[in-house]
């Protein structure tokens, strides 16, 4: 990867970059198709509303045996913007911060739903205060992990905009998507969160994650045709034959 980092950049014009991941990417001919077929798709996710209602989700079937793995980490290369936020959600930096945020956006929700409006000045005084709490907890740009840009008051939180793009690339974030396809399937077909306003809106969410064969079962197939959702499933490049858990899956 270190020869794809170097010799291309987020300023070098796209048909340039993809020239180059064919070209000058790591690995062998099918790796660098797979790099550049990655970097393409991430890009689709990227325009979001300008090229379809919903952009599309991205699944690789990861047979295993790579780490970090080369289409995540293209991916991630591509679409790094922004502060991550506060990484440990456990922290009481992270709590204090969202529970100040929670006390802000409900007392702004119960005056609004008093018909009492605001001072402007006051209100927009009380907008910057939030969204620097909001950068501070869950970072300034789109991208973050799957399983820590949800709150149950706030929702799904991203301090770029109402655009999120969140990775399945830690157990953490497999175990919260696993769930939520089983049984809150609303929180990803009707997103919806706070703004910067303190208003809850609709957002606009897409996936992407590397799934291990060992997790890539009917069920979990099943649960995303259930849920229609637009979802583009890619081969991983891999050292071994996958060994899927449940052959199943391959018929789905």
């Amino acid at each position: 990867m270190s020869d794809l980092t170097t010799s291309t950049t987020l300023s070098t014009p796209w048909h340039r970059a993809i020239v180059d991941l064919l070209v000058n990417g790591a690995g062998d001919e099918l790796t660098r198709n797979q790099l550049a077929a990655t970097y393409l798709l991430s890009l689709r996710q990227l325009v979001g509303q300008a090229a379809s209602p919903q952009p599309p989700w991205l699944f690789f079937i990861n047979g295993g045996g790579t780490t970090p793995d080369p289409l995540c980490e293209v991916a991630r290369w591509n679409q790094g913007d922004g502060s991550p936020g506060i990484e440990d959600q456990t922290s009481d930096k992270f709590r204090g911060s969202v529970a100040v945020m929670r006390d802000m956006a409900g007392r702004r929700k119960r005056l609004r739903d008093r018909g009492i409006a605001g001072v402007p000045k006051l209100e927009a005084r009380e907008e910057s205060g939030f969204r620097n709490y909001l950068v501070r907890a869950f970072g300034s740009g789109m991208i973050g992990h799957y399983s820590k840009r949800y709150d149950p008051v706030l929702g799904w939180v991203a301090g770029g905009g109402n655009d999120l793009l969140l990775w399945l690339d830690q157990p953490d974030d497999h175990d919260s998507f696993c769930h939520d396809l089983h049984t809150r399937s609303d929180k990803l077909m009707w997103p919806t969160g706070i703004n910067s306003t303190m208003e809850m809106t609709d957002k606009f969410v897409s996936v992407t994650g590397s799934l291990n064969a060992s997790r890539w079962d009917a069920g979990l197939v099943g649960d995303m045709l259930g849920a229609q959702l637009p979802v583009l499933y890619i081969p991983h490049v891999a050292e071994g034959p996958a060994i899927c858990c449940d052959e199943r899956a391959l018929g789905c």
